[in-house]
């Protein structure tokens, strides 16, 4: 499963005592949080719990992208710019954490805050397609995408949970043999590659291929804003040169991706700190409103790939 360019996701009565619980549930589970943090890691029977359930927030997340993008009525204008770029991002933080939880054995991170932070951004957007009473086909993908939250907060407070059988039975169903990197099912998972090896031979030029397409496209995002109208305020002026600034970074990504190998502990801290900018810009530029036909999803998307390959958290 891909996310492109439509997609980039709880039955509406279930919805609202979901979220009517969820901020207190999600509070108590992080005040007994005992695993996924620090020394207290995923093992045996709860990470294989957690990344089913991950497997189960990536496919509502995705589906519910996917229809909002084909909702004829609400797909342009304003409805687009509120709430489409919200379902599409949190689809993409989806994907990344099922992505990233599959290589969890190789390389440890704090699971159970990030699980906290999607359980607010879910109960965020869902408050606000709410009440718009907007993009009600995804109603039912926000339910399973909030229950899997709520079960992986009671696992990662140290209770055991079954995962019920999804409402929508037409989701892929989870695989534990396999593992999930860059868009897709990889079988026999196992032996992730160590994080500390060099990337190299088709790894190393898909990488090529994602750097050159970042480059092409924060070129277009400098054009796009270079041609806004004149009189630009010094915050406009500001944001230009910091879009300029991150053009030039990815230029030099692009040059340094021609080598014979990549390292790495070298490029993943490069990668991620693109990445990092480049959420900050598209945040900045969304409640400014400077430069509306600048749009940062292809750059985040190509970014959350690339890191991907180099295996950088």
């Amino acid at each position: 499963m891909s996310l492109n360019g439509k997609t980039s996701w709880l039955s509406a009565a279930g919805l609202g005592a979901l979220l009517l619980v969820g901020p207190s549930v999600a509070c108590a589970s992080a005040a007994k949080t005992r695993f996924g943090r620090g020394d207290n890691r995923l093992e045996g029977q709860r990470f294989r719990t957690m990344r089913e359930l991950a497997h189960r927030l990536d496919e509502a997340a995705q589906r519910a992208a996917r229809v909002a993008g084909d909702t004829a009525d609400e797909r342009n204008g304003r409805m687009r710019q509120r709430f489409l770029w919200a379902i599409n991002d949190f689809a993409r933080q989806a994907r990344s954490f099922h992505e990233r939880l599959d290589r969890y054995s190789n390389s440890p991170w704090d699971v159970a805050d990030e699980v906290a932070a999607l359980g607010e951004r879910a109960r965020q957007v869902n408050s606000q397609i709410r009440s718009a009473n907007t993009f009600r086909e995804t109603y039912q993908d926000w339910a399973e995408a909030v229950n899997a939250l709520n079960l992986m907060n009671r696992s990662l407070g140290g209770q055991e949970v079954a995962i019920p059988p999804a409402d929508r039975h037409d989701y892929p169903p989870f695989d534990e043999r396999s593992r999930y990197s860059d868009g897709r099912h990889v079988e026999d998972f196992g032996d992730l590659g160590s994080p500390d090896g060099y990337v190299t031979g088709t790894p190393l030029r898909e990488f090529r291929r994602l750097a050159n397409s970042l480059n092409a496209e924060t070129d277009r995002a400098v054009s796009a804003a270079e041609r806004s109208p004149s009189n630009p305020s010094d915050r406009d002026r500001r944001s230009l040169a910091g879009l300029r600034d991150f053009a030039q970074r990815a230029s030099d990504l692009n040059r340094s991706s021609g080598a014979d190998a990549l390292n790495p502990r070298e490029i993943g801290p490069v990668v991620g700190h693109l990445m990092d900018d480049a959420r900050r810009n598209d945040r900045d530029m969304r409640e400014s409103n400077a430069f509306p036909r600048v749009e940062w999803a292809a750059s985040i998307r190509l970014l959350e790939q690339m890191a991907s390959i180099v295996q950088y958290q």
